[in-house]
């Protein structure tokens, strides 16, 4: 994964005066870009569920996620839940 460094590095002067957290938040949304493309790639077509490789408890956890972001965010449908995998995907990984 690319770190903030090389992030500000590849940006140039545009990541001047742009905090860590602002540029790790949009590698994390690069990563979530990255994975919808492979996904699309390898599959044939993008992830409409968050299924995969999870269990059934934990989709309807990520699903509810992912109707709180579409809702308050305003984000479309299939980008909140690839966002709420994607949380929910750290937040294992951190545990």
């Amino acid at each position: 994964m690319m770190t903030v460094d090389t992030c500000r590095r590849l940006l140039g002067p545009a990541a001047h005066g742009v905090p860590d957290s602002q540029l790790e938040e949009l590698l994390d949304g690069f990563t979530e870009l990255a994975q919808f493309v492979v996904d699309t790639f390898v599959d044939g077509e993008p992830a409409r569920t968050p299924g995969r490789g999870i269990a059934e408890d934990d989709v309807v956890q990520v699903q509810e996620r992912a109707a709180i972001l579409e809702f308050d965010a305003g984000l479309p449908r299939e980008v909140a839940t690839r966002k709420a995998l994607a949380q929910f995907k750290k937040s294992r990984q951190a545990n």
